[in-house]
């Protein structure tokens, strides 16, 4: 956490406020876990832990809805679900990397391992809610483009990824600036594929971004 914290005093130019003593280091993240995201304090920058995935607060009590996980950029200024998250509820989430799935002839789904070319970590921009009650509770949504062309033959989507230099507009601007997160990402990525152990979440550990020959994948 101390190389996140540096990375985005040195990025805003702002004090960082970590708010969780335990924020988690995982290398298999999915939906409804706990994750690290930073949002725009008064006085500092905050990392906190939320929730993967975001129900949204005008749904009548008693109706089932799964959370939603992902928000697409280009539209999510017209879902009744974010447009009024967007001007004062975003953040960012910080990742290494993240896994994706392409399809082989044979119609298999093998999963690679993304990120950034320069080993710089990938920071996406989201959407964050906060649930108020006895524990108050925040969930967020990741937000979503068109892929580059680096990785759009593995799929047509990918997380929004924000450069250093776009992460004080992304999070303190008074306007949205949405065309951070809906142009095609500004940095070489690169892929390379892995065991097919994350498909469950029950596996963690370094050892699943390993590369690995696509005949052992299975």
């Amino acid at each position: 956490m101390t190389e996140l914290t540096s990375y985005l005093e040195q990025a805003l130019q702002k004090p960082v406020k970590v708010n969780d003593s335990n924020l988690p280091v995982m290398f298999n993240a999915a939906p409804s876990q706990l994750i690290p995201i930073i949002i725009a304090g008064t006085e500092a920058t905050e990392i906190h832990v939320a929730h993967w995935g975001l129900t949204p607060p005008w749904l009548r009590a008693g109706v089932a809805l799964k959370p939603l996980i992902n928000a697409r950029a280009e539209s999510v200024h017209e879902k009744p679900s974010f447009r009024n998250l967007i001007t004062n509820n975003r953040c960012v989430v910080p990742m290494r990397g993240f896994y994706e799935w392409g399809t082989t002839p044979t119609k298999s789904k093998i999963p690679f391992y993304i990120r950034r070319q320069d080993g710089e970590p990938a920071m996406v921009a989201g959407l964050y809610s906060r649930i108020e009650g006895q524990e108050a509770e925040q969930m967020f949504v990741v937000m979503t483009r068109e892929a580059s062309p680096d990785v759009a033959d593995i799929h047509h989507r990918s997380p929004a990824i924000l450069e250093a230099s776009e992460l004080s507009s992304w999070l303190y601007d008074g306007e949205p600036p949405l065309e951070l997160a809906t142009t095609i990402c500004r940095s070489r990525l690169q892929h390379h594929p892995v065991s097919t152990h994350v498909n469950s979440v029950r596996n963690q550990g370094e050892d699943l971004v390993t590369p690995v020959d696509t005949g052992q994948l299975f």
